[in-house]
């Protein structure tokens, strides 16, 4: 995960709480599969930003086009996640309830 995102501030949360909890052997896999993570994400950045330079017989048009209906949907998941970072709680206790209804508990 890349320092400033979201999901390296939760990936290092778990990270010291797993350290702080003495499951050692659970720390080193989560740090070996960031490792691996991190290398197919260097990989992907790598053939966008670099091997596209190789590619010189085709016309790349820079315009993309958004439909109504990809602009809703686009704007209703920013806007949920928007709505997740300021209250979280309400998300939260409505996965549980699912959960447990799913689970029947």
């Amino acid at each position: 995960m890349i320092p400033p995102l979201i999901g390296f501030i939760a990936k290092a949360k778990i990270l010291l709480t797993v350290i702080d909890n003495g499951f050692y052997f659970v720390a080193i896999i989560i740090i070996l599969t960031s490792v691996i993570s991190a290398a197919y994400y260097l990989k992907i950045i790598k053939v966008i930003h670099f091997d596209s330079l190789l590619i010189s017989n085709i016309q790349i048009s820079n315009q993309i086009i958004l439909s109504s209906a990809l602009s809703f949907i686009i704007a209703t998941i920013t806007l949920c996640i928007i709505l997740f970072l300021i209250n979280p709680i309400t998300l939260l206790n409505y996965v549980h309830l699912l959960s447990l209804s799913l689970c029947h508990l």
